[in-house]
């Protein structure tokens, strides 16, 4: 059997104990739960997802969801806790077939979904890593960098393969950018639960999460992926399943509020608080930020900026490359890269080997005043006439 073009299911996400009251929806027959310990971005104790799974039996799939990623050790270590846990799923979801492997050879036998969800950007790899398990999956949840003309090869492949496994992308939700099972905030209590919030120096509005819990270290791109509104159009390339995962309580609510009107995909999008965007699902332009590396405040100064900033030792004195020769006394302003601007009067400039310019100045590098807001890469200009 293979998966045809049918009604699209949606898949819902239950992450934290704030998640419960999705569960009182008709919407879906099939829900995920993913704990601190098992899951990458889960925080329910193993006691909670216990109980949350045995108050719906027999209202939806329950799919427990495995994919941080364990050392073969720390994945033996866990096994009495998954044996134990079992019972009460309907399903098991990883991203690391090797615990499949431990499954069968514990002889465990419990429905299997693979996650791809941010990895195998092609259809040809998913296919190989559907072909390496014994215990072929029914669900396979792919990555929003796989296009759909390529999702669409990907169902031609297994149907060639004779694969009866059901495509599966995120809908809506937090879109992961980089994930480490080590802890890298906090590296002396590697339980702790911590957020932080990051910027490039090139970008420094764009601001990325990071979060640190038991399961490891993971950043997320700074919009949200939201594509129930193509749910129609997603159909024809064979996925029959949309997953939803609730970032705030604003969607949560939201969702619970809409989600038996017609258009409910389209309508909750307006309640979405983070930005939102597309991925890449009608193209893989994962390449198109190589050459977006500027910064906007910075772009439109490039052409008459004589020098940038390189360094700041505050309040001391900041260092600079004159991108070209100038001649003292110099007026002019800095801007940073978050816009701000700083006026000054240049009388001397002091190269590294401590050599004092106040008059004609060749192309290098130099050490000025303190400039307040000095940041590196921010551009210095002459004042206009």
């Amino acid at each position: 059997m293979f998966y045809s073009k049918n009604q699209m299911e949606y898949i819902l996400t239950i992450s934290h104990m704030a998640d419960v009251a999705l569960l009182a929806n008709k919407l879906t027959k099939e829900t995920l739960f993913e704990t601190n310990l098992f899951s990458k971005q889960g925080s329910l104790s193993l006691e909670e997802v216990k109980e949350l799974a045995q108050s719906i039996q027999g209202k939806t799939k329950r799919v427990f969801v495995w994919d941080s990623l364990q050392s073969d050790k720390q994945i033996q270590a866990k096994l009495p806790i998954v044996k134990a846990l079992l019972p009460y799923f309907d399903a098991i979801r990883f991203a690391d077939i090797g615990i499949s492997k431990v499954l069968e050879e514990n002889e465990i036998h419990i429905e299997k979904q693979l996650s791809l969800l941010h990895t195998t950007p092609s259809a040809h790899a998913v296919l190989s890593w559907l072909l390496a398990l014994k215990d072929k999956p029914t669900v396979v949840a792919i990555s929003n960098q796989i296009p759909l003309d390529e999702i669409k090869l990907l169902s031609q492949l297994l149907i060639e393969n004779n694969l009866s496994c059901a495509i599966e992308l995120l809908g809506a939700g937090k879109l992961e950018v980089y994930y480490s099972s080590r802890s890298l905030l906090d590296r002396q209590d590697k339980d702790a639960f911590l957020v932080q919030e990051i910027a490039s120096e090139d970008r420094p509005l764009q601001k990325n999460k990071i979060q640190q819990k038991q399961a490891g270290t993971l950043m997320y791109y700074d919009k949200d992926l939201y594509i129930l509104d193509l749910a129609t159009e997603i159909e024809q390339y064979y996925i029959t399943r949309l997953a939803i995962s609730f970032p705030q309580e604003k969607e949560r609510q939201a969702f619970i509020n809409l989600h038996t009107n017609i258009n409910w995909q389209t309508e909750l999008k307006q309640y979405w608080t983070t930005p939102t965007f597309r991925g890449f699902l009608r193209a893989n332009r994962t390449d198109k930020p190589l050459s977006r590396l500027k910064n906007q405040f910075l772009d439109q100064y490039r052409e008459q900026a004589f020098a940038t900033l390189i360094d700041a030792h505050k309040p001391n004195y900041c260092v600079i490359e004159l991108l070209r020769p100038v001649t003292l006394p110099i007026s002019g302003y800095m801007i940073t890269p978050e816009g701000k601007r700083w006026d000054f009067n240049f009388t001397s400039l002091v190269n590294l080997k401590e050599e004092i310019f106040t008059d004609q100045v060749p192309q290098g590098i130099y050490k000025v005043g303190w400039l307040k807001y000095s940041f590196p890469t921010s551009l210095l200009c002459f004042n206009e006439d």
